[in-house]
């Protein structure tokens, strides 16, 4: 049920997010107050937080298939899962306030199910997660969000000392930013794409991806209230790049901040 999920929501958004990818407009006139640096920033913030809560999701549909020797101490509670044809599904669990369901299958190297991880023989996993609810981080930033991933990790034959984990996704998300000038709401929606990230193996607490990145092609409406009311429709294409550490680079329309991987926070913006 989730892979179908996945796959519909993928295809319903495909057409829509293509005419994004290549373009950072978000068509403002001269006088608004809505800037594209202000939409860019809050853009940068919400696709932010969201990378680093689909990887957390990820590490932990890890920990519990028995895939990775993790040590960190933050293991998902209440995972129950049962096995049908060549997947395991999951009951839904909370993770940071949010409801999370998974199924997931593993593959041997020519690319047959297996009912059970064997660290000889099983060659690649693959995921399939739904993030729903809300995040309520402080004052300045909420979302109601609706998350759907396809990702697969590779490299997991013999005593490796790394694992890649690629894919794709779906978002339809609502996000409100809150400043003293103004209320910004952003909904719409977005494909994201893991692309060849790559974890140390073993998983130490304190681990974050060494390389690879993450791509969320988005399209908001946008409405802005404070001293005047502002609408507008925003595309923009956010790249996150890592480098092994909890500092990782995120770029929004011009702009290059730090995403902190470990508070889900944005800071250090410029451009």
């Amino acid at each position: 049920m989730v892979s179908r999920r996945v796959a519909v929501a993928l295809a319903a958004f495909l057409t829509s997010a293509t005419l994004a990818c290549n373009s950072d407009r978000a068509y403002a006139p001269p006088d608004t107050m809505l800037t594209d640096l202000q939409v860019s920033r809050d853009v940068a913030t919400s696709e932010g937080e969201a990378t680093a809560a689909e990887l957390t999701a990820l590490e932990r549909s890890a920990s519990i298939t028995g895939i990775t020797r993790s040590l960190s101490p933050d293991k998902p509670q209440g995972s129950t899962c049962s096995f049908a044809s060549a997947d395991w599904t999951c009951a839904p669990v909370l993770e940071r306030g949010l409801t999370v369901v998974r199924s997931y299958s593993y593959r041997d190297s020519s690319n047959q199910p297996m009912q059970m991880f064997d660290a000889l023989k099983t060659a690649s996993a693959n995921f399939k997660v739904e993030i729903n609810g809300i995040v309520s981080r402080d004052s300045t930033f909420s979302g109601v969000v609706h998350r759907a991933q396809n990702i697969t990790v590779r490299g997991l034959l013999g005593d490796e000392t790394t694992r890649r984990w690629s894919g794709v996704g779906t978002s339809a998300d609502t996000n409100t930013h809150r400043d003293l000038s103004s209320t910004r709401r952003y909904a719409g929606k977005s494909i994201d794409s893991l692309k060849a990230v790559v974890y140390p193996q073993p998983r130490l607490p304190g681990s974050y991806p060494l390389r690879g990145a993450t791509v969320r092609v988005v399209s908001y409406n946008v409405t802005s209230t404070g001293r005047s009311t502002e609408r507008r429709s925003v595309d923009r294409r956010v790249v996150t790049t890592y480098n092994g550490t909890a500092e990782a680079r995120i770029e929004s329309g011009g702009i290059v901040c730090t995403l902190h991987l470990d508070t889900h926070r944005v800071d250090g913006c410029s451009g």
